[in-house]
């Protein structure tokens, strides 16, 4: 949950943001709200068929910030990724040094998702050491 703080009358408070909530601090009513770069709600992408090891990364297509991601991840990792409403579109993109390059667009649903993943050995990659 993101915080938010707010100073009435001098007094230090912290308020957390929440929907269509009205809070009162010290007398003064303050209403809260979310902000517009708030997301709307988290949703948990899993994906299934990633193995060990691999790097993950997931992209906002629109800005090419990183929502989301791992350096070395565990077999079938899950992510929480910010759900800002219908058409956000990411780029998934799944690294291991033994497995080809797996890269896809996908569009994040408002609800968690389970996403098939299949990795290609690289039948090119030699590692001598």
């Amino acid at each position: 949950m993101t915080e938010h703080v707010c100073i009435p009358y001098g007094w230090l408070s912290t308020v957390p943001v929440a929907s269509g909530r009205i809070s009162s601090v010290g007398g003064v009513s303050l209403g809260i709200f979310r902000l517009p770069a708030d997301p709307l709600l988290f949703v948990t992408l899993t994906l299934d068929g990633v193995h060990a090891d691999s790097e993950v990364r997931i992209y906002r297509l629109s800005d090419g910030s990183e929502t989301a991601g791992v350096e070395s991840c565990v077999e079938n990792p899950s992510f929480l990724v910010p759900y800002y409403g219908t058409g956000q579109y990411s780029m998934v993109r799944v690294i291991n040094s033994l497995y080809k390059i797996k890269e896809f667009a996908y569009t994040i649903p408002g609800v968690d998702q389970v996403i098939p993943v299949q990795q290609e050995p690289d039948k090119w990659y030699n590692n001598p050491a």
